[in-house]
């Protein structure tokens, strides 16, 4: 399993720390999917916007929060970073965060450019990142 060196803790705490909710600019209208199977589809991110996430847990996750979907566009849009994070989703079913805890998943974290997505992670508990199986 390879992991990318870069931890979450470490990442979100850096400079280029990832930015919450609304961005100054909204990203482009369309977002590439990853390659199937895959739990997560990047939808366009605009404050209010609600995530589907699917195959983590027994059922479908809905975030809804923009607490709990994060984006950090990067130059020009050129890159664009997301974390999903279903543990900062206010009023989730215990159930699920009782799943996602036993599964040891924080969040699923993200990056694309144009058409095409550079990497998908499953950033667990213990704050290591895994590829999304």
């Amino acid at each position: 399993m390879r992991t990318n060196p870069c931890l979450p803790a470490a990442c979100v705490n850096s400079a280029t720390s990832l930015a919450r909710a609304s961005p100054s600019k909204p990203p482009s209208t369309g977002r590439p999917t990853p390659p199937a199977p895959s739990p997560v589809t990047l939808p366009p991110s605009k404050p209010g916007s609600k995530l589907r996430l699917t195959g983590l847990v027994s059922h479908p996750i809905v975030l809804r929060s923009d607490y709990a979907q994060t984006y950090r566009p990067g130059h020009h849009n050129f890159v664009e970073d997301f974390v999903f994070d279903p543990h900062l989703e206010p009023g989730l079913d215990p159930a699920l965060l009782a799943e996602l805890t036993a599964r040891n998943i924080r969040a699923v974290v993200g990056q694309v450019s144009f058409d095409q997505t550079l990497g998908l992670w499953i950033w667990g508990l213990d704050d290591r990142l895994r590829d999304v199986p």
